[in-house]
């Protein structure tokens, strides 16, 4: 089995004000890390950068990634490196936040239904893998808040419907 990596993002250190209250920043990212490290043949990196919620900024597979143009250059280079794969800036229906408006495996891609034919594009040739459009749990257009996949299997939401999982099987190959 190939080696795999975990990518952690640490937020800046600032006490942040929820709900009328100061409360402390999340510093318990390097236990975690540690904890995931002591398992074998996983690699675990830690991202010092003010974006959080990778998941939400960055389309990835193993041949690829297009991350969001919010991310320095400095971190871009980072996720490259552990990675191990290109990346590139990219949007999708003008927006920045790539991760949520598609999900991509090794087998394809479902994306936002309003992707303009050169982000569409873009993500076909750096993921390496067809670009296909659809909806989520009913008609969202946010795929990553209802589809968790991989080159496996996937998971909907239950709100999904029968026109979306076909998209979503034509897409993937699950």
């Amino acid at each position: 089995m190939k080696n795999q990596k975990v990518l952690l993002i640490e937020p800046p250190k600032l006490f942040w004000f929820v709900m009328g209250e100061y409360l402390p920043p999340p510093l318990q990212l390097m236990q975690l890390a540690a904890m995931v490290e002591q398992e074998k043949d996983i690699e675990v990196e830690i991202i010092k950068d003010k974006m959080t919620a990778l998941g939400n900024l960055i389309l990835a597979n193993d041949y690829g990634a297009i991350i969001s143009p919010m991310f320095s250059q400095k971190t871009s280079k980072k996720i490259s490196d552990i990675l191990g794969v290109e990346v590139v800036e990219g949007k999708i229906s003008n927006l920045s936040y790539v991760g949520s408006l598609a999900v991509a495996t090794n087998r394809g891609v479902l994306a936002h239904p309003s992707i303009s034919d050169e982000e569409e594009r873009l993500i076909r040739e750096v993921l390496k893998v067809e670009v296909f459009t659809g909806t989520i749990n009913n008609g969202s257009p946010f795929i990553k808040s209802g589809l968790i996949a991989n080159s496996f299997g996937a998971i909907a939401g239950s709100l999904t419907v029968g026109r979306e999982l076909m998209d979503m099987t034509r897409a993937i190959k699950v």
